[in-house]
């Protein structure tokens, strides 16, 4: 929290009275924040977060690959109805990458 607090009434008043609009963190450093909120702040953690980081990259990678790879789009069925008739009426549509170069 910046010190003095905006709710100072001293802090836009000039600068031998009040703070001329200035206000100061008391924390200096991310590391300190870190401590603040007792967490880890050991060099290490950073490599283990990172292979934490790369293993979701690497996974959803390998899961859109498998993805791509299998599941194929190249026939497909349309049930489409007919409102007039109330009759439905089969359409299939075929769809290949090697004939619609």
């Amino acid at each position: 929290e910046a010190s003095p607090s905006s709710l100072d009434p001293r802090l836009n008043l000039p600068y031998p009275i009040g703070y001329n609009g200035n206000s100061v963190c008391a924390l200096t450093s991310g590391e300190a924040e870190l401590q603040s909120l007792k967490m880890h702040t050991a060099f290490y953690w950073r490599w283990i977060h990172l292979a934490i980081v790369l293993g979701y990259a690497l996974f959803f990678l390998g899961y859109s690959y498998y993805a791509l790879a299998k599941f194929t789009f190249s026939d497909r069925q349309i049930q489409a109805v007919d409102d007039t008739a109330n009759t439905s009426v089969e359409i299939k549509e075929t769809f290949d990458s090697k004939n619609n170069q």
